[in-house]
């Protein structure tokens, strides 16, 4: 897994997923440094109609979100205005604005 802390304390990194147990040291490194938000890169799959890591991923935020390790979990394809969620993590986290303009089923924000 890539990605560097932002420099700023609640900011965002930027993670490429790509294993399991590299996930879990990016979440535990971004609580630990008071980074208040992922941007979780990985990829919507070569055919088109979702990948493995994606869905594996999904599954795992989803037990992260019931377990309230983490706060809020939006996929790329959901993170629009009409989203209260993605609507807040937008004016709170600039760096998030992007994604507004697009909709991207290969990348997930999580707030943690």
């Amino acid at each position: 897994m890539l990605g560097e802390l932002s420099d700023s304390p609640n900011g965002v990194n930027t993670v490429s997923h790509t294993k399991d147990e590299q996930f879990d040291i990016e979440l535990k490194n971004a609580k630990k440094n008071d980074v208040g938000c992922l941007l979780i890169i990985h990829g919507y799959g070569s055919h088109g109609k979702g990948g493995l890591i994606r869905d594996a991923l999904r599954e795992k935020l989803e037990t992260l979100l019931n377990d309230k390790v983490i706060k809020t979990c939006i996929y790329g394809e959901d993170f629009k205005i009409l989203d209260r969620d993605a609507n807040r993590l937008r004016h709170q986290y600039t760096e998030l604005e992007s994604l507004f303009h697009m909709t991207n089923k290969g990348v997930t924000v999580v707030e943690v």
